[in-house]
């Protein structure tokens, strides 16, 4: 199977666990753990056709990339040692 194939497969298994983890382990309502899965659905659709434009249309690929990486370096969690 190729793995365009498997994304929308891994999507619905990824979906369903995230209901279940926010119904249950975050006491979310059906509803609301509905509404936040739809959003952040639509977020990871959405922002690779914003950086696609970013970076043809304003900034050109590196600045874009460059940007980009920075803001992930800022807000990324920060990995706790094991001691």
């Amino acid at each position: 199977m190729q793995p365009a194939e498997q994304a929308p497969r891994r999507a619905r298994r990824l979906s369903t666990n995230l209901i279940i983890y926010m119904t249950r382990v975050m006491h979310y309502s059906p509803a609301f753990a509905s509404a936040q899965l739809t959003l952040f659905e639509g977020t990871a659709y959405l922002t690779p056709i914003l950086g696609a434009w970013l970076a043809d249309a304003a900034w050109g690929r590196f600045k874009t990339i460059l940007v980009f990486s920075i803001i992930y370096m800022v807000v990324r969690p920060r990995r706790r040692r094991l001691e």
